[in-house]
């Protein structure tokens, strides 16, 4: 009786329980400013550092971005995908 008590009133406290739902968490803000004057191709990356094995490699790419074209980066976290977006923003590469 005692058991059928305990379960029944765990089955109520499970049915008033809340989803607390945890919130994500957000990236520092920064700011792409308005450009006047803009060309067909937004962004161009002719080479980028990688590193392998502990050292610094520069690898020759050709990636262009284009008006309403989207690019997607992924990657595990603490990559640099935000980084390399704040030195995009900036102004701030080589």
């Amino acid at each position: 009786m005692v058991a059928k008590k305990l379960r029944e009133a765990a089955e109520e406290l499970e049915d008033e329980m809340v989803d607390v739902r945890r919130e994500d968490k957000t990236i520092r803000e920064f700011e792409i400013p308005v450009q006047d004057g803009l060309s067909a191709e937004l962004l161009h990356i002719s080479k980028v550092g990688v590193v392998i094995d502990h050292e610094l490699v520069e690898k020759q790419t050709e990636i262009g971005l284009r008006k309403d074209f989207h690019m997607l980066l992924s990657g595990p976290n603490g990559i640099g995908k935000s980084t390399l977006l704040e030195k995009i923003a900036s102004g701030k590469y080589e």
